[in-house]
């Protein structure tokens, strides 16, 4: 595995390209070169995963592709119906297969599966949504704190912007950040498409776009993203050139 970690060694931040069909997934895994530095694979909205899920994955991983495999829960904007267990069998099955795991800070299955993820070098996302709205600076700055103490390799927050000063709170969360531990923050609706190409030039570690279909408000093409990313941020434009000649001839 080419690990999360690894990935965001060098504070260049990432483009995330989601996919939730079956066939999506199974098409990236068939690509030679995708145009996003990391596949996301929402298991929440693949329809009958099944088992080929993560041999599709593993192939992915396996032409220098990270996946963050992630089963979103209902109450943080997902469409994940069933109960933790089967969640947590899920997740089990991917540890040592794929690069990262994507779990809500609100859920006790990031403390259940931290140690078993470590020793399999598989990193967790540990993630907090509000689909509702942006909550103020100090209580994001508390989740922010609750979430470096799980040990994640990444910490996402993804809130949803009603108005300009919703923004404004996650920019000074990104300036504010300076314990070490990456930190995404995603602005989410119409009103913050923007915060999409603003936020990883600030900062954010990973910005996010979909493969197939979009998976959270204001998301963009993975395509283009990844386009106006390499227009307006010279540091990610070289990163991304010489990775995908590598990728070439792996």
């Amino acid at each position: 595995m080419t690990g999360l970690k690894t990935l965001l060694s060098d504070a260049v931040p990432r483009v995330v390209g989601t996919v939730s069909t079956m066939d999506a997934l199974r098409n990236a895994a068939e690509e030679l070169i995708l145009p996003c530095d990391i596949v996301e694979v929402r298991l929440d909205e693949v329809d009958a995963p099944g088992s080929s899920w993560l041999a599709y994955c593993e192939a992915i991983e396996a032409k220098g592709t990270p996946v963050i495999v992630t089963i979103r829960t209902r109450q943080e904007g997902g469409k994940w119906k069933e109960d933790e267990s089967k969640r947590e069998k899920l997740f089990r099955a991917a540890i040592g297969k794929v690069s990262a795991l994507d779990i809500e800070l609100s859920s006790s299955l990031i403390e259940a599966l931290s140690h078993e993820a470590a020793n399999s070098n598989t990193a967790l996302v540990c993630s907090y949504h509000d689909l509702n709205m942006t909550p103020p600076f100090d209580k994001l700055s508390d989740i922010v704190r609750r979430a470096n103490a799980t040990g994640a390799a990444v910490i996402k927050i993804a809130t949803l912007v009603n108005r300009t000063d919703d923004a404004e709170v996650l920019m000074r969360l990104l300036r504010h950040h300076t314990n070490g531990t990456p930190l995404c923050v995603i602005g989410m609706g119409s009103e913050a498409v923007w915060t999409r190409l603003s936020f990883p030039a600030m900062g954010s570690c990973l910005t996010y776009g979909y493969l197939d279909r979009n998976s959270a408000l204001g998301q963009l093409p993975c395509c283009t993203l990844v386009s106006l990313l390499r227009a307006t941020l010279p540091a990610f434009n070289e990163g991304y050139v010489i990775r995908k000649r590598i990728l070439e001839y792996v």
